[in-house]
């Protein structure tokens, strides 16, 4: 985030200083680089002479001030190591230069979105280059530093290993497009390695992650949809060795129909609610910055149809991630495959098919009561309970119109109320005695 007049770090705070001449400028319409010109960079025009600036390294910010300021420049800028990607020092026969792979939040029409900037400072040796290089990268891998470190590429843990698994039919068939304009360029200058495979079939990944070696990889890394990671989700658990494997770091790109888990994922790290491009280019953000968090996994046995021989089929365990719908919900889901070429549009197209040919529902849910309440350290009893019910079997004709997901939360299921007849009378009645009650205290 820029800032008109940043204040000078504490010498205390420093844990590099040094000077550098301009090398040029980046934007985010440039990924390719050239011989002598990393990062798409092209060396400062030889009308006007470089300018020097003086560069501070603390643990949260790059200081960097020019010091001989030109009309209408900014004479500082601060560089959050928040928003910053990568950083590379490239190879001979290139000049000793830093580069900076910048991604600050930028505002569009539409929310808020990163945008790529590229910043290069040319130092006075390679030597100081790889130095300052292997600094930023050491705070940018959570590597504890102090003023007093000797900053070198030692210090710095391996490139990490990714196992990229893309669908190139998912969505609108973008998937390779975006992976190439989009995901690898920033998986590279954040100094990873991957190893893309592309699905050609359904189940193919789930195949895949069930026989393939883990640890020779970091994460992996599902460029699709949510189907997609549910394929992985349950190739995981089908292992033998599920309980290692399932501790594996799982990410997602998302490039597909369904990007449930992705807009969560943007929600929980405090962005801005975005879809298609600016949502793959926060949660790329994150996957290149290596944050990792713990998700929660919902098992679900399933009771299938009997078979031709009037048997009743093995069950079957499957894992879910996100949510269970049964019904209309699930109904939508799975007939929209056949207008996969309208992305997220199809979804609404399979709801308007489905209601225009409602079908009813009957099934039967059951649940467990919570264990009975004891009585509080201070030896107050614990409020009144409502009468709950255990079971639920229910033909939905009655109100099959509205979709089974919402049904269960209208019908207060979630609220913990009780479906038996009269109980919403007898509840209205001490409701408004409550009223009554109050009301009357308030007259005296």
């Amino acid at each position: 985030m820029r800032s008109p007049e940043p204040l000078s770090p504490s010498p205390e705070e420093a844990l590099l200083h040094g000077q550098f001449a301009s090398w040029g400028s980046g934007s985010n319409s440039n990924n390719n680089s050239r011989p002598g010109s990393p990062g798409g960079l092209s060396p400062a025009g030889s009308s006007a002479p470089a300018s020097n600036y003086a560069l501070t390294l603390t643990h949260s910010h790059i200081h960097i001030q020019r010091l001989s300021p030109r009309p209408g420049k900014e004479a500082r800028l601060l560089l959050p190591i928040s928003e910053l990607l990568g950083c590379s020092c490239p190879r001979l026969p290139a000049p000793p230069l830093l580069v900076l792979y910048w991604y600050p939040p930028g505002k569009r029409r539409k929310g808020v979105s990163r945008r790529r900037q590229v910043r290069a400072f040319l130092a006075e040796s390679r030597l100081e280059a790889e130095r300052w290089s292997a600094a930023v990268q050491c705070l940018l891998r959570d590597v504890s530093v102090t003023a007093n470190t000797e900053f070198s590429r030692s210090l710095l843990p391996r490139s990490r290993r990714l196992l990229l698994l893309v669908n190139p039919f998912s969505g609108r068939g973008q998937a390779m497009q975006w992976c190439q304009t989009h995901i690898l360029p920033m998986i590279r200058e954040a100094n990873i390695s991957y190893n893309l495979i592309q699905t050609e079939r359904q189940n193919h990944a789930r195949e895949l992650i069930r026989d393939i070696p883990l640890l020779e990889w970091d994460g992996i890394i599902i460029v699709s949809g949510d189907g997609l990671l549910h394929e992985v989700i349950n190739g995981l658990m089908e292992r033998p060795d599920w309980e290692q494997a399932i501790k594996t770091p799982v990410g997602i790109l998302p490039c597909g129909s369904g990007n449930a888990l992705a807009g969560s994922i943007n929600h929980y790290a405090g962005y801005d609610m975005c879809l298609r491009e600016p949502l793959l280019l926060n949660c790329c953000f994150l996957l290149c910055r290596g944050g990792v968090r713990p998700m929660d996994l919902v098992s679900v046995t399933t009771s299938p149809a009997l078979a031709n021989n009037s048997h009743a089929a093995a069950p079957r365990r499957l894992f879910s991630f996100l949510s269970v719908a049964w019904g209309f919900v699930s109904d939508v889901d799975i007939e929209s495959e056949r207008y996969r070429g309208l992305g997220s549009a199809r979804f609404t197209l399979g709801t308007l098919v489905r209601i225009a040919s409602l079908r009813s529902y009957k099934g039967r849910l059951s649940f467990l009561p919570p264990s009975d309440v004891t009585k509080s350290s201070n030896g107050t009893p614990p409020p009144p309970k409502r009468p709950l019910s255990r079971s639920i079997t229910e033909g939905l004709e009655g109100f099959c119109k509205m979709p089974i997901h919402r049904t269960c939360s209208d019908m207060g299921i979630n609220e913990q109320r009780s479906l038996r007849k009269g109980d919403g009378e007898r509840e209205r009645e001490e409701r408004q005695r409550e009223r009554d009650e109050r009301q009357r205290e308030r007259e005296r």
